[in-house]
Formats: C-alpha cells, sequence, structure tokens
C-alpha cells in the first residue's frame, strides 16, 4: 500500500540481498509508478555480513564477513550472561563453574 500511495514526486531505490523474483517485483513497481526501473544486479557482497549477540549489556561479535565463526566472541556473549559470581569463577578458572564450549558446531552448556 504504501508504495502504491507515494505521491509521483518521490523516487525509489530499493535495495535487498535477498529478494527472489527481483525481475517481477520490478515490472510490478513500474507499472504501478509508470516509471523506468533499472535493475541492477552482483553477486559480490560489498557489505559483509556480521553477526553479533547482545548480553551483558554488550554486542559480542560471533561472525565476521568470510572470517566464518569466532568461538572467542560466543564464549563472551555465554559468560556476560552467567551470574555474577559464576561468571567470576569462570574469569578466574577457580571453582569449575562457568561455560565449556566444544569445537566448531558443538554446543555450550554451562555448569
Amino acid at each position: 500500500e504504501v508504495i502504491i500511495m507515494l505521491p509521483d514526486y518521490v523516487n525509489l531505490i530499493f535495495l535487498s540481498a535477498t529478494t527472489p523474483n527481483t525481475i517481477e517485483f520490478s515490472e510490478w513497481i513500474g507499472r504501478t509508478k509508470r516509471k523506468p526501473v533499472h535493475v541492477i544486479r552482483t553477486n559480490y557482497r560489498p557489505v559483509p555480513l556480521s553477526h553479533h549477540l547482545w548480553a551483558g549489556l554488550k554486542l559480542h561479535s560471533i561472525m565476521e564477513g568470510k572470517q566464518g565463526f569466532k568461538p572467542s566472541g560466543y564464549s563472551e556473549a555465554a559468560k556476560a550472561l552467567l551470574p555474577a559470581s559464576a561468571r567470576a569463577a569462570a574469569e578466574n578458572g577457580g571453582t569449575g563453574k562457568g561455560v565449556k564450549t566444544c569445537g566448531k558446531g558443538g554446543s555450550t552448556s554451562v555448569k
């Protein structure tokens, strides 16, 4: 509805990495707005994907671009979710309470 109701003087730019029916969608926009539409497509991703977890009032990077999964970022986020006493013990490595992580694709458990 928003696209249909926009005034003629509004120009549109659509950016999407996930639109499966780009041509059909752009043709519909062109018919609806009675304006030419130009589709520019590339397989190159100029802005790499990043994944973060919000834990302990902080963003923890768990994946950055093509570098893949970052276990250390995941471990930091998991520790930040522990109660303060368990977090201190995990950071000091003392009481055996803490976060245990497995290798790539593994699971995480909190003792």
